[in-house]
């Protein structure tokens, strides 16, 4: 039996499976399953009586991924900051660098939503983030290149993080 790591969210389960004999190359299996889909053979329902952490299973590598039904009613923030916890998860079983986890968060940083989406980071995040930000001025176009794609964070993003970067500041002071 190998290792099967979960994070049990508001219906979404996120799992990385390592097989057993895994050399240390093998990244292992990696998913987003949501109600009615099943990973490695394990149903939703059974991954969620499991419960965050990690757990001695044999899954079945053969077995069909079925990711299951998304929630259709997610509005646009809704997804970046479910994108943003996924890929909070996969820094932390070593499915994504740091760069990665950076980019999500300054996406999910919307405007209007930028507490909720720094409500979902760890404080080591957070001060990460703070550094990563106080080097880059808002305006100054920051952008992610990688898969061949570029992807821009929008101006408008960096310029709520500099504001509740500073709202954060102050309530610290008082």
């Amino acid at each position: 039996m190998r290792s099967l790591e979960l994070q049990v969210g508001d219906g979404v389960l996120f799992a990385h499976y390592m097989p057993p004999n895994a050399g240390p190359n093998c990244g292992g299996y990696l998913g987003r399953v949501f109600p009615g889909g099943s990973f490695l053979g394990i149903g939703y329902d059974q991954l969620s009586t499991l419960g965050t952490g990690s757990h001695n299973v044999l899954a079945d590598e053969r077995a069909e991924q079925c990711n299951g039904e998304e929630p259709r009613e997610q509005t646009a923030e809704d997804r970046l900051v479910g994108r943003l916890r996924w890929t909070l998860f996969m820094y932390e079983v070593g499915a994504c660098t740091e760069g990665e986890v950076l980019l999500a968060s300054l996406l999910a940083m919307t405007p209007g939503y930028v507490a909720r989406a720094a409500g979902v980071l760890p404080e080591p995040w957070r001060a990460r983030l703070a550094a990563f930000a106080a080097e880059s001025p808002a305006g100054c176009g920051v952008r992610s290149i990688g898969s061949g794609q570029m992807t821009q964070v929008p101006d408008e993003n960096l310029v709520a993080v500099h504001e509740w970067l500073r709202g954060c500041t102050s309530k610290e002071q008082s």
